[in-house]
């Protein structure tokens, strides 16, 4: 696979904020020697329980039809000396937008790197992040030109506790019946198939299958969550001191310009609960109680409750990924830019849980330029830089055509020559302003013929401007980046789950420019 590599717009690069890492995060993301000594202090800290853990694991990737490679890793947890690359996403349908595949693929390669520098396990691991109740933003799917939604009846609830009902089936299988048997349909089906009632594990079995082969392991948070209630008691008794942890963070981050992701309230706990109907909603300290469900319940009760229902009690964006380090020995976090961010304000809320900050990577950015668009590219003369502009600043650009142009050029050149004589002849007889007037009626019509003419070639051509909102509806959809709309399934509608390998070979976890990536035109007609 051919790609070029562009410079993200500083909007997408928080590592152009003007800010001295190394003074937020424990370990500078920036030096690769950081992984190591990350990893010492992983293991020389990390408690976790691997023999539940390295089980725990192997059953649910077992259910979810992960493939021999990744429950492999899950037995290779068993290794004391044995880490993880972890990266994390919301359970979007068929894997949500293509950020997610970028997020995998940079843990699997930084995972494969790590693995021959420390000659020990390094395990790639993707944290579908079904504690999430935001069912409207899962439950969208984007191809170009279409958008496809799941209606979202359970609206509130943890996505964990979402049944497969025959609404999202229905959707499953119009989705399916909808892809041209040219396109792969029996490849896509294959990926897509429901083998789960719960869409919590449908979404992670169509992670394991397009990354079938790599050995990436899955997990669903609540599988961890009653190997630590401890972690939750202590969230809570902490609470105050992590509020205050965030809030001086941030207020540091306000005196360099950089706008903090959290301004908690004394209130917030970090917790969410998930009552008896799956709705989640936040943990509120009151003071003298807390308001679990809008209800009221002291101290003590609460403790009672998180120790007798630890399954229902989640984290939130800020406590999530302490969770990870505590209940994971993990050495990198694969983030995108949003959580590249808000983990600037952390570093002292994993020293309240003791837990080891893991070093902060960002996650692979990527364009996907099939064999269409980049046909659609050479017609209308279109560079790769190009595709960041926009399709507006390419309308109406195209060049003026040779035979059309020659002719205006000679025109314009013989007419030229003739005033430029003719000036000449008359300067010593003729007003200079009068001879000034009559170059510009001499050249401004021509320019304005060679506009009418350029405009007209347009105005016939109609499918030119087209074809840009074409391409555009690939690479740029809504003018947002590719990687946030767009789902990985019309692509390998085209070029089948290999695709997924190509990407892998092609990109390098330690590039922070942005990709776009031109698979091969063979690979289009095979």
């Amino acid at each position: 696979m051919r790609f070029e590599l562009h410079d993200l717009p500083l909007s997408d690069n928080p590592l152009a904020a003007d800010l001295d890492v190394k003074s937020f995060m424990q370990f500078d993301p920036q030096l690769p020697d950081s992984l190591a000594a990350c990893r010492d202090c992983v293991l020389g800290h990390n408690n976790v329980d691997r023999a539940r853990l390295s089980a725990l694991l192997s059953a649910y990737n077992r259910s979810v039809d992960a493939d021999a490679p990744a429950l492999l890793n899950c037995e290779r947890l068993l290794q004391t000396n044995a880490v993880v690359v972890v990266t994390g996403q919301q359970a979007g349908l068929f894997s949500g937008p293509l950020y997610t595949i970028y997020k995998i693929v940079t843990a699997i390669n930084l995972a494969r790197q790590l693995e021959q520098q420390f000659a020990t396990p390094v395990i790639p691991v993707f944290w579908n992040a079904t504690e999430d109740h935001d069912l409207s933003e899962a439950f969208t799917l984007r191809s170009p030109g279409r958008r496809h939604t799941v209606s979202a009846a359970d609206a509130g609830r943890a996505v964990e506790t979402v049944a497969m009902r025959s609404g999202m089936s229905d959707f499953v299988a119009g989705y399916i019946d909808g892809i041209s048997p040219y396109h792969r349909r029996d490849e896509i089906a294959h990926l897509l198939r429901i083998d789960s009632d719960r869409y919590g594990a449908y979404a992670s079995s169509v992670i394991a299958r397009l990354f079938a082969g790599t050995g990436l392991v899955i997990l669903e948070p609540y599988l961890l969550r009653p190997l630590h209630p401890d972690w939750l008691q202590h969230a809570i008794d902490r609470r105050g001191d992590i509020v205050s942890c965030l809030r001086s963070a941030g207020d540091v981050l306000t005196s360099l310009g950089i706008k903090p992701a959290f301004a908690p309230e004394q209130q917030n706990t970090g917790l969410f609960h998930i009552n008896e109907d799956g709705i989640r909603r936040r943990v509120i300290d009151q003071g003298r109680y807390y308001l679990v469900d809008a209800r009221r319940t002291d101290g003590e009760a609460l403790d009672e409750m998180v120790a007798a229902h630890t399954q229902r009690f989640s984290t939130g964006a800020a406590l999530r990924p302490v969770f990870q380090s505590s209940a994971l020995p993990n050495v990198a976090y694969i983030a995108g830019p949003a959580e590249w961010r808000y983990h600037l304000q952390l570093r002292d809320v994993y020293r309240c849980f003791d837990a080891v900050m893991p070093v902060i990577r960002l996650r692979n950015h990527g364009t996907i330029v099939t064999a269409r668009e980049q046909k659609l590219m050479t017609k209308l003369n279109v560079a790769g830089a190009d595709i960041f502009r926009g399709p507006t600043a390419l309308y109406n650009a195209r060049p003026m055509p040779d035979q059309f142009d020659k002719a205006l050029s000679t025109a314009e050149h013989t007419a030229q020559q003739a005033i430029t004589r003719l000036v000449s002849d008359l300067r010593d007889i003729a007003d200079h302003e009068r001879l000034d007037t009559l170059s510009l009626q001499v050249s401004r019509p021509l320019a304005s013929m060679r506009h009418h003419v350029l405009r007209n070639l347009l105005r016939r051509e109609e499918v030119d401007n087209h074809r840009i909102d074409r391409l555009f509806d690939v690479v740029l959809p809504a003018g947002l980046r590719q990687e946030r709309v767009l789902n990985i399934m019309h692509f390998i509608g085209i070029y089948g789950r290999g695709l997924i390998s190509r990407i892998i070979e092609a990109l390098d976890p330690w590039e922070e420019q942005h990709y776009l990536l031109y698979p091969d035109e063979e690979e289009y007609q095979s």
